[in-house]
């Protein structure tokens, strides 16, 4: 399983260290890729386009910096497609960037009707049918997959222009809030226990600063 997370703030702020902790933690078992995506005036700015590990990504761009309020990143492990910098993620289209842990099933028939409509895929991954379907179906995209009876491991983040969106089937995210910041990650093991809360399966979440709501509610839950 892949390993990925998110940084939301509440201000702008240089989130480089904690992109950069968190995915080189994740990166020995995890190795096969290594991508980020963050807001930036406007518009999303990412890379994501090396089929390096975290480790050697930064290794080698010791510059790099996310001055941003709202970031993720993905360490990948590879399933469904090779080694290559174009299954890595995220996945960004439209200003919308996708990364995802877990993977789909009985997913050719919903990817030709995508093609169909219009989406022009440019990986071997099932994760970036996922994109595809946010692109045309927004937070209606687990009834879409229901109806074509695709099932498997989902969990994603999704960021946009607006803010970002959490999601997953199988427990696979756990956040932390401060007085001015929401994180996530795959897993306790990098952030530890203490004030973990497990965000619930098969409920779409909207993050913002340091706020987290289902997209059904008005206040923040879990």
């Amino acid at each position: 399983m892949c390993r990925m997370g998110f940084v939301s703030t509440t201000s702008i702020i240089d989130q480089t260290k904690i992109i950069r902790d968190a995915s080189n933690f994740y990166s020995d078992e995890n190795p096969d890729g290594f991508g980020f995506a963050y807001l930036h005036e406007g518009r999303i700015i990412y890379y994501s386009k090396t089929k390096e590990s975290a480790k050697q990504y930064w290794a080698r761009n010791p510059q790099t910096r996310i001055l941003s309020h709202l970031s993720l990143f993905h360490d990948r492990r590879a399933s469904i497609g090779s080694i290559s910098s174009s299954n890595s993620h995220p996945f960004v289209s439209n200003q919308v960037a996708l990364a995802h842990n877990g993977t789909l099933h009985n997913y050719e028939k919903l990817k030709n009707h995508l093609i169909e409509k219009g989406f022009n895929f440019t990986s071997q991954t099932d994760s970036e049918i996922l994109l595809a379907l946010w692109i045309f179906y927004k937070a209606k995209f687990i009834s879409v997959l229901e109806k074509w009876n695709v099932d498997g491991k989902i969990t994603v983040i999704i960021l946009t222009l607006d803010g970002l969106y959490l999601y997953t089937n199988n427990n696979a995210m756990v956040v932390y809030k401060t007085k001015n910041a929401l994180m996530g990650f795959s897993d306790t093991r990098f952030m530890g226990v203490e004030n973990a809360t497990q965000i619930r399966n098969k409920v779409l979440y909207f993050v913002s600063g340091n706020n987290i709501i289902s997209v059904t509610q008005t206040s923040n839950t879990f």
